[in-house]
């Protein structure tokens, strides 16, 4: 008696991810290609969740999941070239929930002999497809809160440590509070967070932590539709700075901010850095998966520290590369005044002169 052999296909998601990615890194290297490798990462990463969707139709799968994978992936890459009014990482921060209703047919669909149940299924999956893309269009319901004002006196303190946390959007850092004021402005967070404000000063010292706290214990996921979040801090007092942005753009610019110490991390997005042209600096700056630019001032003694991964690499010619480390020419002697690490795991960093 013979035994059936169930013959089932490899996924072929990896090996046409690396040859995909192969080929552009190929191309961008040779210069046929405008742009650099991360501008293609960051427009048309949602391509991953379409190739996701093929291979499991090419295993042969339960296929439920991958229409939900095929109508996701098509409406983030719509928003990311501006076909929808929001941008991919606006709608996947409102969308990641149908990966876990793709998961839930694909069990119910496994091993169903019922006719009726699996065309029902089916409508579910596509009837999800068709809201992801009325959602895309429509942009229905704001998430995004009325802007919480920021007002911390100095209340005596002579230095200070200023600890900001921001879940999503875009966050724009600079010097310029009023004399009296540590920190001024307005932070937008999603509908179901709130700010979280601490303040003490012992021994002329003052610390400032801001972060976001939800108002459930659910975790806050969600878009706030494009505001800003404006922060101005002291510019007379020295200031340890230490930032943190889960998704979006974070704008930082240190030149009228009086500090020696810098920490700046965004997980998911694009960070943009501008360094003082006077004074000693030291820290780390790093984007966990996208795009660093570090924007120098001539004559600044800089010296950065790459820990990076899978990552492009641009600076100015006249800057010196040894080994891990980049140096401006005024840094060249080995006496920089400003020395960061930059990290980075997967997307681009840029040194830049300013403008």
């Amino acid at each position: 008696m013979e035994e059936k052999r169930i013959q089932t296909r490899h996924s072929l998601f990896w090996p046409v991810m690396l040859v995909a990615f192969g080929v552009v890194l190929l191309m961008t290297n040779l210069n046929t290609l405008p742009g650099n490798l991360w501008d293609y990462v960051a427009k048309y990463w949602p391509v991953l969740f379409i190739l996701g969707g093929l291979d499991h139709i090419y295993q042969g799968k339960n296929w439920v999941g991958a229409v939900i994978l095929l109508g996701l992936g098509g409406v983030l890459l719509a928003g990311n070239l501006n076909q929808l009014p929001w941008s991919g990482l606006d709608l996947l921060l409102r969308l990641w929930p149908v990966l876990i209703v793709a998961a839930g047919l694909d069990l119910m669909m496994q091993g169903r002999t019922s006719t009726l149940g699996a065309v029902l299924i089916v409508l579910l999956a596509v009837a999800l497809v068709a809201g992801m893309v009325w959602i895309g269009f429509a942009a229905p319901g704001s998430t995004t809160s009325a802007p919480v004002e920021i007002n911390q006196p100095l209340q005596g303190a002579q230095s200070a440590s200023v600890i900001i946390t921001i879940f999503t959007g875009n966050a724009n850092i600079a010097g310029g509070a009023e004399a009296n004021q540590l920190i001024a402005g307005s932070v937008y967070m999603p509908n179901q967070a709130k700010v979280d404000e601490s303040y003490t000063v012992s021994g002329g010292e003052g610390r400032y932590e801001l972060k976001p706290t939800s108002n459930t214990r659910m975790p806050v996921f969600g878009s706030v539709n494009g505001k800003s979040t404006d922060l101005k801090v002291n510019s007379t007092i020295p200031t340890e700075i230490d930032l943190t942005l889960i998704a979006g753009v974070q704008k930082l610019d240190l030149r009228s901010i009086k500090t020696s110490t810098l920490t700046s991390e965004t997980i998911f997005g694009k960070s943009i850095i501008t360094l003082p042209l006077n004074g000693r600096l030291s820290g780390k700056a790093g984007v966990i998966f996208g795009e660093l630019i570090v924007r120098v001032p001539r004559g600044a003694a800089v010296e950065f520290n790459m820990d990076t991964v899978i990552v492009g690499k641009d600076f100015p010619q006249d800057f010196l590369q040894e080994g891990d480390k980049i140096l401006s020419p005024e840094a060249a002697s080995g006496k920089a005044d400003i020395v960061l690490a930059l990290e980075n795991v997967f997307g681009r960093v840029k040194i830049e002169y300013l403008p």
